[in-house]
């Protein structure tokens, strides 16, 4: 089983949010999507404008604390998220279906619901683009 796999597999159960996922297992994950994405099918600018979208919704929560649920159109933006990744997987050298499966999963009012999950979220994303480039 792969660490995509523990992360979903954590996040099915009924009261698990992002921020309750082992931050070992998430440098793990980040680590394997980075490398998968790396084989020159995705360009690191694409990558970064995805992280930049994420960044910008981070920065809406800024008076947010960390038990803080977020308000519904940051959930929503979070959400929207999918389309944006869609939108790149179709600009790729090739396919996605890995990270876009597996953010589709994460991407979700049940898993992203408070300012810590957000967080956690973002460092994810971060490690992703880290063992990317």
């Amino acid at each position: 089983m792969n660490y995509r796999d523990k992360i979903l597999d954590h996040l099915k159960k009924e009261s698990n949010t992002f921020s309750t996922v082992d931050p070992e297992d998430l440098i793990k994950a980040a680590e394997e999507l980075g490398k998968e994405l790396n084989r020159d099918i995705l360009k690191n600018h694409q990558l970064r404008r995805l992280f930049n979208a994420i960044k910008g919704i981070e920065y809406g929560t800024t008076a947010q604390r960390g038990d803080d649920n977020l308000e519904s159109d940051i959930v929503a933006q979070l959400i929207f998220l999918k389309i944006h990744i869609a939108n790149v997987e179709k600009n790729a050298k090739g396919e996605l279906l890995n990270f876009r499966k597996f953010m589709d999963e994460v991407l979700s009012s049940k898993n992203i619901k408070r300012k810590k999950d957000l967080d956690y979220f973002v460092r994810f994303f971060e490690a992703i683009l880290a063992y990317h480039s």
